[in-house]
């Protein structure tokens, strides 16, 4: 799906530049995990909410 497309790009771009994009990888996550629970996916949804929370932080 576009939106676990969207969230690799932004690992690679956070993994070259933590500092610019780390806060996109975050809302991306924040952004996939809200569409895995609508999917009924809530077992990941769950994970990947809390490595957005973590990076969040």
């Amino acid at each position: 799906a576009a939106s676990e497309e969207a969230t690799a790009i932004y690992r690679r771009l956070a993994k070259a530049n933590p500092a610019a994009y780390l806060p996109n990888l975050a809302t991306s996550l924040n952004n996939l995990s809200n569409l895995l629970k609508v999917l009924g996916r809530v077992d990941e949804a769950e994970a990947i909410g809390g490595e957005a929370a973590r990076l969040s932080r």
